[in-house]
């Protein structure tokens, strides 16, 4: 999974400054202009991040159950609302 930095900052240039001051790192970098829009991005970022980590519990689930001589059907792991 990579770092991601979420900046939220209304003035485009200083947005431009933060961008190039991390230009140099690893971070995915990810820009919003208000308080209002971080707490959106945060909330679909945990969303997509849940579900990522779901569909790898249930491929090493998958995985498992056929390495073992399972029938190698999905197992459910609960339901993300």
């Amino acid at each position: 999974m990579s770092k991601r930095i979420l900046v939220v900052e209304d003035q485009p240039d200083n947005r431009q400054i933060i961008r190039d001051m991390l230009a140099p790192t690893d971070y995915e970098i990810m820009e919003v202009e208000s308080g209002e829009e971080a707490l959106t991005t945060i909330a679909k970022q945990r969303l997509a991040t849940v579900r990522e980590w779901k569909k790898r519990l249930e491929h090493q689930a998958h995985s498992r159950s056929k390495s073992r001589g399972g029938c190698g059907l999905p197992v459910a792991t609960g339901a993300v609302s």
